[in-house]
């Protein structure tokens, strides 16, 4: 369902069920069910990077979502470390670019052990469009991992 922008009423303007189901109901139900992508993966072995080069995650962690324009509402929750007390990053990209520039990208990941880890990220003013979403990883130091056999969830959605 798509928003539509509502009509501007008149004084006398006739009230029609089609103008009531397209500017009421219709824009209601946009706003019940927004554009969303949502992938939720459990990996059959423990992911490993060693390269201080940003990457893909995993094609799995690669989503499109069509959106009107506006904000959209990026999250993902892993259970990742490194070994040997290194030292990761992760980050997002969105249409090639990534969001954050900083050396650790959206969040630093330096745990000797195994933890849960997670982000919330607001991308701002995107055009109505198609748009591509990938989650990105780098080593700096020793070996990040992402655990075998646990839940992992990476989603979009637009909030505007």
């Amino acid at each position: 369902m798509t928003w539509t922008t509502p009509k501007t009423w008149n004084t006398g303007d006739p009230l029609t069920a089609g103008d009531m189901n397209i500017h009421i109901r219709d824009n209601l139900n946009a706003l019940k069910s927004p554009p969303t992508a949502l992938v939720t993966k459990v990996f059959s072995t423990d992911l490993t990077l060693t390269t201080s080069s940003w990457a893909d995650i995993d094609p799995a962690f690669n989503l499109m979502l069509n959106t009107t324009g506006g904000d959209v509402l990026v999250g993902f929750n892993l259970s990742a470390g490194n070994g040997s007390g290194g030292v990761g990053g992760f980050n997002l990209r969105v249409d090639g670019v990534d969001v954050s520039s900083d050396t650790y990208g959206i969040l630093r990941c330096d745990n000797v052990g195994i933890t849960a880890i997670s982000f919330t990220w607001l991308v701002t003013s995107l055009a109505s469009g198609s748009h591509t979403f990938k989650l990105r990883w780098r080593t700096f130091s020793g070996t990040t991992i992402i655990a075998a056999g646990v839940l992992h969830q990476f989603w979009v959605r637009e909030v505007s």
